[in-house]
């Protein structure tokens, strides 16, 4: 194995990684890389359930795993729980796990929850969702800097390089008797 081959593996396989950041953020957030839970909980019996995100945390969170026996529908900053039959009761809490989709970097974001009662009245939460530090999603954020993969992509080539040199220059080494000039024939 040559001198190289380890950090040659790994900038091959970040240079792929720099073309598919997004689709590969995508498939930590199926996988559940971060997840956090949205919770939510109210004196009354609930039919209906509203998490408004912010456009930041809208678009970066997914579902990760709905409460059962509820829908939900995810569409720019909100995402909605209802009930399939009946209503939640009262002072029961329900939790919604999400996760992230791409690099947030590491904060505490204000969720605002609001329920719908079965008279229709809204009752308003406050909340917080903190986003740890995610590492894997961090490297894929910064691959998708152009001048990032231009740097990932040559320090490839330099260790490719580095190590056909090294193998030539091992094959092309003369075979040696410890007794023998090896330049002598």
């Amino acid at each position: 194995m040559g001198k190289y081959l380890i950090p040659l593996i790994v900038l091959l396989a970040l240079s792929i990684f720099s073309f598919f950041p997004r689709q590969l953020g995508l498939l930590a957030g199926e996988m559940g890389v971060y997840t956090g839970t949205l919770s939510y909980q109210c004196s009354e019996p609930i039919k209906k359930i509203v998490f408004q995100l912010g456009p930041k945390l809208g678009d970066a969170l997914m579902v990760y795993e709905e409460p059962t026996g509820w829908n939900y529908t995810h569409a720019g900053d909100r995402i909605q729980l209802e009930k399939e039959n009946g209503l939640l009761d009262a002072d029961v809490p329900i939790q919604l796990t999400v996760s992230c989709k791409w690099y947030m970097g590491k904060d505490i974001y204000k969720i605002t929850s609001i329920g719908t009662t079965s008279t229709r009245q809204t009752v308003t939460t406050q909340g917080d969702l903190e986003i740890p530090d995610m590492m894997a999603l961090q490297i894929l954020f910064h691959l998708t800097n152009p001048l990032v993969r231009v740097a990932v992509f040559g320090a490839t080539l330099v260790f490719l390089f580095l190590e056909i040199r090294s193998r030539q220059s091992t094959s092309a080494a003369p075979a040696s008797d410890p007794g023998q000039d090896p330049y002598v024939v």
